[in-house]
């Protein structure tokens, strides 16, 4: 899969996350079109993910924790990597809720990284 072009300058996931997560107004638009299988987010996070050994992702904002997976399908075809996304969590609004912050999944759970919007 070929990485788009906007998002050239960026070598990590976390460069990734932090410039696609500003560039919407709520988390929920940047979930779907990361899970939507055809997506420039789409295809930018599966190039990202893959490079990083990144598996899973929680992204929390106002409250809500999205779950972000990657299911692979390798039974003797081709191999098709596809994201699925969950409501992991709903917690009681205790911080500002402009601010955006995921963690990321590589053999344990890294700490929380904080982007404000």
């Amino acid at each position: 899969m070929v990485l788009p072009s906007q998002y050239s300058a960026i070598n990590t996931l976390d460069e990734f996350l932090h410039t696609v997560l500003k560039a919407y107004p709520d988390v929920e638009t940047v979930v779907d079109k990361i899970v939507d299988g055809q997506s420039n987010e789409f295809k930018g996070f599966h190039h990202f993910s893959v490079l990083d050994h990144v598996t899973t992702i929680h992204v929390r904002q106002q409250g809500k924790i999205w779950q972000i997976n990657r299911s692979s399908n390798i039974r003797n075809t081709a191999g098709y990597e596809r994201y699925v996304k969950a409501l992991w969590d709903v917690e009681e609004l205790q911080y500002d809720e402009r601010i955006v912050t995921y963690k990321c999944f590589i053999d344990e759970w890294l700490p929380w990284q904080t982007i404000r919007t």
